[in-house]
């Protein structure tokens, strides 16, 4: 697991860095919202957001509602973090695309925990995307094995509905706008009538 700590006074970054050392992650930093936006565009992006709100430049809050407006999936996990303790600022910050918000000077315990949650909601997303690629690749199958006519390679009488075997010739008939003549191509006159060759 990837997470990303964005927060413009380097001390702030270090101290969650210290904080998250026991979580077994790998922690990257970035000092504002445009370096964070550049990491999250990134390959093997970060799916785990440590955003502070207060920044020069792009704003977490403002960073959070231009993830949400860029992503359609694989939503990256993003904790707000803020001074800002008025229900207004939560509710703001929660509405802008943040999963959670906790408030500074946090507590350890309360931010480990938090992030915890976090991991495991990345975590079950990662889970249920593998899923959803597996069910269509099912489906896919399904379609293509829809498509298939079974015909006998010996009497060429079809089975389309696995029930019963019916005569070619009216199965197309009945499924296709066209009429069957029947005629014999050249191989089969040689092989069965060499006389007319």
């Amino acid at each position: 697991m990837r997470i990303l700590i964005t927060d413009d006074l380097e001390i702030s970054r270090t101290i969650l860095k210290h904080a998250l050392a026991s979580l077994n992650c790998e922690v990257l930093q970035a000092c504002d919202g445009e370096e964070a936006w550049g990491l999250i565009q990134g390959e093997d992006a970060p799916m785990l957001l440590l955003l502070d709100w207060i920044m020069p430049g792009l704003s977490g809050v403002d960073l959070c509602r231009r993830i949400r407006a860029q992503y359609d999936n694989n939503l990256p996990y993003i904790i707000l973090l803020s001074a800002m303790n008025e229900k207004a600022n939560i509710v703001e910050g929660l509405n802008a695309g943040a999963n959670d918000y906790l408030t500074k000077p946090f507590n350890t315990a309360e931010l480990l925990a938090r992030v915890k949650v976090g991991i495991r909601v990345v975590r079950l997303q990662v889970q249920l995307s593998e899923r959803i690629r597996e069910l269509e690749g099912a489906r896919r199958q399904i379609s293509d094995l829809a498509r298939l006519l079974p015909v006998c390679m010996y009497c060429h009488k079809v089975n389309p509905e696995q029930e019963s075997w019916s005569d070619l010739a009216q199965y197309v008939e009945a499924h296709i706008d066209v009429e069957v003549s029947h005629v014999i191509c050249p191989d089969c006159r040689a092989a069965h009538f060499p006389e007319l060759q």
